[in-house]
């Protein structure tokens, strides 16, 4: 860690101390001031701690250690163990026991704190404590980790490495797991797919029917964002991230995705299909030219907004994660940010995420200025579900244009100030329908109504929208019209 240099000094000094109890409590007060620099708040609290002189209590929000510290030639034994048991049974049950014994434990002690699993006591030793000083080690995840493992698995972790690792792959995530979309693409010769393919760069930025006004509230002020970047790396790991974002509410049926590679973009919905499409790489890059990672944007709703999560995945066989975060856009600080916490617990966060205010509005909405270029259907976006009583037919929702836009850098193309520069990147528009028609009575020409976008920390969301002129074979009753987002 960045700022454990005076504590590595610190404990580099009590190697060489003379005094053993005098060496005993200093060691404590070492351990406090490394939870102090984690935020943790820390005290000796003597009435709790009785018979004993001095207990040091560290504390942050729901979780509290209560410590007790060892440095002698021999391992910590059955009776330090039941020491420490004693005194948990003096406060209240959420507190956590800590003992760090610098010469380790014995198997009875180990055994003992396995059979006591429902009241952990996590154990450290010399050997971690100084792995975490002179590395860059999350010491709180290693408490966390060490104290999950007893609850769930009742095994009782002792030295383990402390070292910024891998990810250790958890259960294997596959796409029926996941939730599907609400829609699909249907092209004109009836086939279906949940992607579509095109040419295009990176530029790590998703298309999406629906895009969440963060701003608009009661009171001042633009919002927060909460990014937060994530240990995984690799591709299954990413898997376990959608899942455990889908246990928690935060994978939908509107989730939609875009992959990017050096000369082809693909679009499309649902986690699910996201997961066969970065399974099924072989297969897409075949006959590409292809750069040696590939960029991946997810966006989605969660309870106070939305949010994106991008990636960039290696293009060979090992499919290693380079990268991956998370980035909130939310109304404001959750009155229970109990969810963000549960997250971080999952993935052994480190601690240093915050929820920071926005600066400037979330959304920018623009129409067009001038004519409107004329845009020819690809592709429909068809609801799975009709939405609307009083028929059978499927109803269009969406469409998939050519981008007028397009930069192919064989072309490079002007665009207006009322589109993101972003989308240039991409051949094809994914836009939302501002009328809904049915899919029996096609339109051969749109026209952009408006475009929305937000920027969160890593990626774009555009939300463009587009209409038909009226044509000379339109029935009265055969069309909808539905204002998504103010549109």
């Amino acid at each position: 860690m960045s700022d454990a240099t005076p504590l590595l000094r610190e404990y580099e000094r009590l190697r060489d101390a003379t005094n053993p109890q005098r060496r005993g409590y200093q060691l404590q007060a070492l351990v406090g001031s490394l939870l102090g620099r984690s935020h943790f708040k820390v005290e000796g609290k003597p009435r709790a701690a009785r018979p004993r002189q001095v207990d040091l209590f560290a504390s942050r929000s729901d979780t509290v250690y209560l410590i007790e510290t060892k440095w002698r030639q021999d391992k910590a034994d059955v009776g330090d163990i039941d020491s420490l048991y004693t005194r948990l049974g003096a406060v209240p049950p959420h507190v956590t026991g800590l003992f760090v014994s610098h010469s380790g434990f014995t198997a009875p002690a180990l055994e003992r704190v396995r059979e006591k699993s429902a009241r952990p006591v996590v154990l450290v030793t010399g050997r971690e404590l100084e792995a975490a000083l002179r590395s860059d080690g999350d010491f709180v995840g290693l408490l966390r980790q060490k104290a999950n493992s007893l609850l769930v698995h009742r095994e009782v972790l002792v030295d383990v490495d402390v070292r910024p690792s891998p990810r250790v792959r958890r259960a294997k995530v596959s796409a029926s797991d996941l939730p599907s979309s609400d829609r699909i693409f249907a092209l004109p010769d009836g086939t279906r797919s949940r992607w579509l393919a095109c040419r295009g760069g990176f530029g790590l930025f998703t298309f999406v029917p629906e895009l969440e006004d963060i701003d608009w509230v009661p009171g001042s002020g633009f919002g927060v964002t909460l990014d937060i970047r994530l240990p995984v790396r690799e591709q299954a790991s990413l898997f376990d991230l959608l899942s455990q974002l889908a246990t928690m509410g935060w994978v939908t049926p509107k989730g939609c995705w875009s992959i990017q590679q050096a000369t082809v973009n693909w679009h499309g919905f649902g986690a699910d299909a996201l997961v066969e499409m970065l399974q099924s790489w072989k297969q897409r890059y075949e006959g590409l030219e292809t750069h040696h990672t590939e960029e991946v944007c997810y966006a989605d709703e969660c309870e106070d907004g939305f949010y994106t999560l991008v990636a960039q995945v290696s293009a060979e066989r090992s499919r290693a994660v380079w990268r991956a975060e998370l980035s909130f856009q939310l109304r404001g600080v959750p009155l229970d940010p109990g969810p963000y916490r549960e997250l971080g617990a999952h993935f052994e966060l480190s601690d240093s995420v915050y929820f920071r205010p926005r600066s400037e509005n979330s959304c920018i909405r623009r129409w067009p200025t001038g004519r409107s270029p004329e845009l020819k259907p690809l592709a429909s976006i068809v609801l799975l579900d009709n939405l609307l009583p009083g028929g059978d037919d499927e109803w269009v929702a969406g469409t998939v244009v050519e981008n007028p836009f397009f930069d192919d850098d064989s072309r490079a193309k002007w665009h207006p100030e009322w589109i993101p520069d972003k989308i240039s990147e991409s051949e094809y528009l994914v836009c939302a329908l501002r009328s809904w028609h049915p899919l029996g009575h096609p339109k051969s020409i749109y026209e952009f109504w408006d475009v929305e976008w937000a920027s969160t920390s890593d990626a774009l969301v555009v939300r463009a929208v587009v209409d038909w002129p009226d044509e000379p074979d339109d029935r009265p009753g055969m069309t909808v019209q539905l204002d998504w987002g103010g549109g």
